[in-house]
């Protein structure tokens, strides 16, 4: 092994070394969590009752699809920072509305930045026309346009400490309800959502 072989040995011992007492620092403060069976088994009820929320939202609130897509990390660079990503982890439609693709696994936060930033903005967010996804995601826009898709929602789900994710709410025909009584029983079924999807529950 040459002078460069080993320095760069050196420089990945170095960094897997800081990066494993990163970890080790985020498992202990709770920050991040190790999988064990208990936590898998309450992952899968959390879903089963998320399931039956957003089913209950597409009935009082006429949607003909409804999402959910949660915030994670995809790896981390050479300082060690995480690499934002979300992902589609549930979704019911109507009978007759195709699923949505597997292309909503592991978005880069940053390819929409527009799009986070608006929900970021925005607990939660009326799209009236379809179009507006034109250029923040241009993907989701092309799956719901070809769907028929006329009007969406997005509802921010927050955690205990920061947003973990939101829901999408989409519609073929103008949603007759006001943003009033809309918003009332999102706050009220995403609220559960959220300390579900959070573990709080």
């Amino acid at each position: 092994m040459g002078v460069v072989g080993v320095a760069l040995f050196v420089l990945i011992f170095k960094f897997s070394d800081k990066l494993i007492t990163a970890l080790a620092e985020r498992i202990a403060n709770g920050k991040m969590h190790i999988s064990k069976s208990s936590s898998r088994k309450q992952r899968k009820e959390s879903i089963f009752k998320c399931n039956r929320l957003i089913g209950e939202l597409m009935h009082k609130l006429g949607a003909d699809r409804t999402a959910v897509f949660e915030y994670h990390n995809g790896g981390y660079n050479l300082t060690g920072l995480p690499f934002l990503h979300f992902s589609l982890c549930i979704q019911k439609n109507k009978l007759g509305v195709d699923e949505l693709s597997k292309d909503f696994d592991n978005v880069l936060v940053s390819a929409v930045p527009e799009f986070v930033n608006n929900l970021d903005k925005n607990v939660i967010y009326f799209l009236k026309n379809l179009d507006e996804l034109k250029l923040s995601f241009p993907r989701l826009y092309r799956e719901l346009d070809e769907d028929g898709m006329k009007e969406v929602i997005f509802c921010r789900l927050e955690g205990a400490d920061d947003s973990i994710g939101f829901l999408m709410l989409a519609f073929k025909d103008e949603c007759t309800l006001s943003q009033t009584r809309i918003t009332k029983e999102l706050l009220k079924k995403t609220q559960k959502m959220s300390a579900l999807l959070d573990g709080k529950k």
